[in-house]
């Protein structure tokens, strides 16, 4: 698809959208466009508003125990808060699962184990072609 083509479902051109990985931001900017909705209040408003009871609730930014491999292959235990552990994650481009489980970027890092299938799947599909042709001469000779 041509970026400079809108498709149907977007109002602006392609290339006029930019994304935007701030999961506080994201947060506090998505509250406030529903208090709006619901009170009434304008965006500048809602979003003082939601800022005072997140000052007053004592959320807090709760801490982050995970294993991350590094470069060798060992894996070392880090404790980060989670916000950090979001914005870093965005950062290094790594697959953020549900879980929070997070995966190297393969345009990044290649998984060893996706190299051997791929290459293995190809292998596994000339063998099958063969042992397929030669089930239809044994059915031939019969």
């Amino acid at each position: 698809m041509n970026s400079k083509t809108s498709n149907e479902m977007f109002k602006k051109d392609l290339d006029e959208y930019e994304m935007d990985f701030s999961p506080v931001k994201s947060y506090l900017s998505q509250t406030a466009m529903y208090v709006s909705l619901k009170t009434g209040l304008s965006k500048e408003d809602a979003i003082v508003y939601v800022k005072s009871i997140l000052k007053k609730s004592n959320i807090n930014n709760p801490n982050v125990r995970y294993r991350k491999r590094k470069d060798n292959g060992d894996r070392t235990t880090l404790n980060t808060p989670l916000t950090n552990y979001i914005a870093d994650s965005i950062k290094d481009e790594e697959i953020i699962a549900p879980s929070l489980t997070t995966y190297d970027n393969p345009k990044n890092r290649q998984s060893f184990h996706s190299t051997f299938l791929t290459d293995n799947i190809k292998k596994r599909s000339i063998v099958k072609k063969i042992a397929l042709k030669f089930k239809q001469d044994m059915i031939n000779e019969e």
